[in-house]
């Protein structure tokens, strides 16, 4: 009988310890720090298609230097959370991100070809779009949100960019 509980403790605690790196990894993932934000949204991209089934593509456009990593953060939580409603929510089979940097905007563009939705139907108490744009309004950007019943939700997010918050510069 000592042996079956000693069992289910160590069953109990490798799946407690497996929780807490998981957890800790989706607070911030090291490859942000190491990689930068493309290879952190690629390593997210990993990750949900191994646990779910859905064809997820990423394309990343002109991001030849670092970001500001506060704004690779922000970035890498936006693509998260939409991530995570398209998954729980939209039944979709494919998702689309794409993240753009040009000489004066950085956008994120996130589209699926889920059910869509009504947003006068969400709930006040949910905290995930609202999430996103706030990320969006705090490094001066904007984020939109469109969807429509039985056509997909597309999340179009975009930032200014202030070159002179480039890592390479950020570390001189």
């Amino acid at each position: 009988k000592t042996s079956q509980q000693l069992e289910q403790i160590s069953r109990a605690l490798s799946r407690a310890i497996n929780d807490a790196r998981r957890l800790v990894s989706e607070l911030r993932p090291l490859v942000i720090d190491e990689e930068g934000i493309v290879e952190a949204i690629r390593y997210l991209i990993a990750e949900k298609r191994y646990a779910e089934s859905i064809k997820i593509t990423f394309i990343p456009h002109g991001l030849h230097e670092r970001l500001d990593p506060l704004l690779e953060g922000n970035l890498f939580r936006i693509v998260q959370e939409a991530l995570n409603n398209v998954i729980r929510h939209s039944d979709a089979g494919a998702v689309s991100i794409n993240l753009t940097e040009s000489t004066s905007t950085i956008k994120l563009t996130i589209k699926d070809d889920g059910a869509g939705f009504n947003s006068e139907d969400v709930p006040l108490d949910r905290f995930g779009i609202r999430g996103m744009r706030e990320r969006a309004r705090i490094f001066g950007g904007t984020l939109k949100v469109r969807s429509e019943s039985g056509v997909g939700t597309t999340i179009d997010a975009e930032f200014p960019h202030d070159k002179k918050l480039t890592q390479s510069q950020l570390a001189d």
